[in-house]
Formats: C-alpha cells, sequence, structure tokens
C-alpha cells in the first residue's frame, strides 16, 4: 500500500476499460493503472479528471505497477471550466507537461509551480497571463532564460528586437528575418514572465491577441531548442 499526494495531469485509456493515470508529485511522476476505471459504474471513474488534486491510495496486484484503489480529493481543478479558452488552456499546460516530464527524470519544482497556477486560476486570476508565467518558468525548471538586456552580437543594452528562435535579444544593427520588433513595455512583460513577481504577473490584464502572440512566440523557441512541438498551440 503506497499513499501520495499529486495531481493528475494525465489520463489514456489502456486495453477496454482500464485507464494509465499520470500523476504529478513533488518527486516524479507516477503512472498509475486503474482497472476498469472508464467503466461508468467504476468507483475510480471519478478519478480521471485533468488536474484533479488528492491523495492517491496505491496497491501493487501481484507483478507489475502501481494500481489505484481509492483517492481523497482535495480539489477538481477541471471544474473551474467555464469556456472554450480556458479548456483549451487545460489542454495546452496538460501537453506542455506531458512533453516536458515524459523523458526527464528531473521534476523538482514541477509540481509546485503547476500548483501556484491552478490555485491562481481558482482565485479568478487573468488566465492569459498565468498560462504565460507557467510557460516561462517551465523553460526556467529546465534551465532556459532569455536574454532582454543585452544584444547577442555586439552587447548594445539599446535593444529593439527579439529572436524567439535563440532566445536573444538584439539591437537594430543586427537584425535578422526571425529577430521580431518588440517595444519596451513588451520587453518588461516579457522579462517579467520570466524573473518578475508572481503576484503581480497574476494581477497583468492580457488580452486574447496578445495571449495568442506570445504562445506562438514561446512555441518558437520550444520548437527550435528542444524540438518539441505543442500542438495546443494551433488550436487557439
Amino acid at each position: 500500500m503506497l499513499e501520495i499526494d499529486g495531481i493528475v495531469i494525465g489520463v489514456s485509456k489502456y486495453k477496454d476499460f482500464d485507464s494509465v493515470i499520470n500523476i504529478l508529485t513533488k518527486d516524479s511522476v507516477v503512472a498509475v493503472l486503474g482497472r476498469g476505471s472508464f467503466r461508468n459504474d467504476s468507483k475510480t471513474n471519478k478519478f480521471l479528471s485533468l488536474f484533479l488534486f488528492g491523495k492517491f491510495d496505491l496497491y501493487r496486484g501481484g507483478v507489475g505497477s502501481y494500481k489505484l484503489r481509492d483517492c481523497k480529493i482535495n480539489y477538481e481543478y477541471r471544474k473551474l471550466l467555464k469556456n472554450d479558452d480556458e479548456y483549451l488552456i487545460f489542454d495546452l499546460l496538460s501537453e506542455i507537461i506531458f512533453k516536458f516530464t515524459i523523458e526527464n527524470n528531473d521534476v523538482g519544482g514541477y509540481f509546485e509551480l503547476l500548483s501556484k497556477v491552478l490555485n491562481s486560476f481558482k482565485n479568478k486570476d487573468n488566465w492569459y497571463a498565468i498560462t504565460l508565467y507557467f510557460i516561462a518558468q517551465i523553460l526556467v525548471l529546465n534551465g532556459f532564460g532569455f536574454n532582454f538586456d543585452r544584444c547577442l552580437e555586439c552587447g548594445e543594452t539599446n535593444v529593439t528586437g527579439f529572436d524567439f528562435a535563440t532566445g536573444c535579444s538584439v539591437c537594430s544593427e543586427h537584425y535578422t528575418p526571425t529577430t521580431l520588433g518588440l517595444d519596451n513595455k513588451t520587453f518588461s512583460f516579457y522579462k517579467n514572465l520570466f524573473y518578475g513577481d508572481f503576484n503581480e504577473i497574476s494581477s497583468y490584464i492580457i488580452d486574447r491577441d496578445i495571449f495568442i502572440d506570445c504562445i506562438v512566440n514561446f512555441n518558437t523557441f520550444i520548437l527550435s531548442n528542444l524540438n518539441i512541438k505543442l500542438i495546443s498551440v494551433s488550436l487557439f
């Protein structure tokens, strides 16, 4: 018998009615088999909700992986969803977590970050700004940070553009075909996503168009540097 505190970050079907539930804990991602969980009358069916946070009661039956016996639900974040964009944001968060943990043994900080973000949604903070913060902090946890202060080529501090393929600022003399011109306000916004105070970010009010521009830019960086394509981005 094993009890773990965790958040469901993925659910997939296995055989006819069984499920594989991926649970993010403070230390790892635990894959758990849910026997018959996809049956409507299964007592574990209600635990298949994405981003359900709870204490999971697991056991080993014979040989093989852990199996789900029960769960004490602390909060089911999917109940917060009210519109299409919020559903798409949950899909995006789930895809990012899955693709950044599938071959990564070091998930330190992921649980704390996801909990902070989900609780911010619960507090009715701006979903767009918090989602962008989440993506930026996932990159930080993986050793990536954008250079916002100096041109990559010459060190000039008067930067006027940003290359999202490399994650570096450039001055007007060193623009490339992939450079995107950014004003000071936008530079400051991106910098705060990586290095700013979370409480300040959670109070930001940004619209859908800005959000989409930002996730497309982040997707460019992630694809160029990690060879990870976020399919969910194209759904917005």
